[in-house]
């Protein structure tokens, strides 16, 4: 049975970024000590997460409708030793094991209008069923609202569409995509936001070449407790920040990490989010031709988690990139390691 459902503006925004569907898609792999039977993984991933989110029954119709389909089709999204490609007559996530060595790879992608990079964390901890704390790289926004915020907020979403309006646009660019992956330990002693910084301080420098180009940058507007229980989703602040004279932007980020910055751009999301498809579809492209890449980080956990009794050894993710833009980085925090994961224009 198929039945009609409101699509939000923060996840309308994605599909308006991506009407065919085909290039906002969230990679994410794990690797596990050992072997994973696919059945047990079907159970575990229908009890945790399917029977939970609705997102995960949805059908994205071309006009940006949604219906929810009641059953679901589990050998074609959990599959093993196939490779991944998302129908659009079928809700966009799958996932998909194979064998290396002793170890099994778990890989999942899943369409951004459905959710963003914090809510995958999410769902990782759903599936190895942790108790481990909230940790994000921004504090949750709510409790840092007042009465008198309103003004700040007009004078900040000026500030971001001037911001964007002169920053320079990028040219178009090579259609074809790498994917690459590298990981170190998080130095002893060394905070996880300071090490996050650091490490993609010193990947941005050497990708940035020309003054006044804009680093989009997703800042978390709720905690994990906030979005399970909202459903996941896309719940951040996509920050543009400007990166001068070549030098990294991390002293800018520090600054602009501010309520009145941070919602201003949520807000204007959500009114893009809101408006007509096709002029919705210019101003998306219009803002993504003007962002030269993507940082990111998340942050799973410091400890070793494990699905279906096997220890999950390293995580790596991927943001996508929209057409006109270079690159993106996400960092990913797990098990006292830092992964750094890059989509680059070949």
């Amino acid at each position: 049975m198929l039945t009609k459902i409101r699509f939000h503006p923060r996840d309308r925004l994605w599909f308006l970024a991506d009407s065919n569907l085909e290039k906002l898609i969230i990679k994410c792999e794990m690797y596990v000590a050992g072997s994973i039977n696919i059945e047990q993984l079907r159970q575990l991933i229908k009890e945790q997460i399917v029977n939970k989110y609705s997102k995960f029954h949805w059908v994205i119709n071309p006009d940006s409708t949604i219906k929810y389909q009641d059953d679901l089709d589990f050998s074609y999204h959990i599959t093993q030793d196939q490779e991944i490609n998302l129908l659009k007559d079928k809700p966009l996530w799958r996932f998909n094991i194979s064998k290396e060595s002793d170890n099994t790879k778990i890989e999942f992608h899943i369409h951004h209008c459905l959710l963003d990079g914090l809510s995958l964390v999410s769902l990782l901890r759903q599936l190895a069923k942790a108790n481990v704390s909230d940790h994000f790289l921004t504090k949750p926004l709510r409790k840092q609202f007042n009465p008198g915020i309103a003004f700040g907020v007009g004078i900040g979403v000026i500030k971001t569409l001037l911001r964007i309006l002169f920053a320079k646009a990028n040219h178009e660019l090579q259609t074809g995509i790498k994917l690459t992956s590298s990981s170190r330990p998080i130095l002893t002693g060394q905070s996880i936001v300071t090490d996050f910084e650091k490490v993609l301080a010193e990947t941005v420098k050497k990708k940035i070449t020309s003054p006044k180009s804009l680093i989009g940058v997703p800042v978390s507007m709720v905690t994990n407790s906030q979005r399970v229980k909202a459903g996941l989703g896309n719940f951040f602040s996509f920050l543009p920040l400007t990166v001068e004279r070549g030098e990294h932007i991390f002293s800018d980020l520090k600054t602009k990490k501010k309520t009145r910055e941070v919602l201003s751009t949520y807000l204007v999301s959500m009114f893009i989010g809101s408006l007509p498809s096709k002029l919705g579809k210019y101003f998306v492209k219009f803002i993504s031709s003007h962002i030269f890449g993507v940082i990111s980080g998340v942050y799973v956990s410091s400890n070793v988690l494990k699905i279906l009794d096997k220890e999950i050894t390293r995580i790596n993710a991927w943001a996508p990139i929209l057409d006109g833009q270079h690159f993106s980085i996400t960092t990913v925090t797990y098990n006292k390691q830092i992964t750094i994961n890059e989509v680059s224009r070949v």
